[in-house]
């Protein structure tokens, strides 16, 4: 088993590079870390944020850090399975 330190991720997580966050300039057209945004919701995966992760990461953080900018995680439909209740615990 690999393991799961900030720059691998085990293989039952989520894959990094099928990770979406959704970002809209609210407020009027806003550029941030080479990128440029409007009222209209853009859709980035981390690929889209960096080549590597550790720049992905903090292009990240510059969005979620930018006031002007509303940044908020894509959850595809069923991507998540809800949690049963009563379900047998093993």
């Amino acid at each position: 088993m690999a393991k799961t330190t900030k720059k691998t991720f085990a293989q039952d997580e989520l894959d990094p590079s099928q990770m979406k966050i959704r970002v809209t300039a609210p407020l009027g057209a806003r550029r941030r870390a080479g990128l440029s945004f409007t009222d209209v919701p853009r859709d980035l995966t981390l690929a889209d944020l960096g080549e590597d992760m550790e720049t992905a990461q903090a292009t990240l953080k510059l969005l979620s850090g930018d006031p002007q900018l509303s940044v908020a995680p894509v959850i595809e439909e069923g991507s998540i399975e809800p949690a049963q209740e009563g379900a047998p615990q093993e």
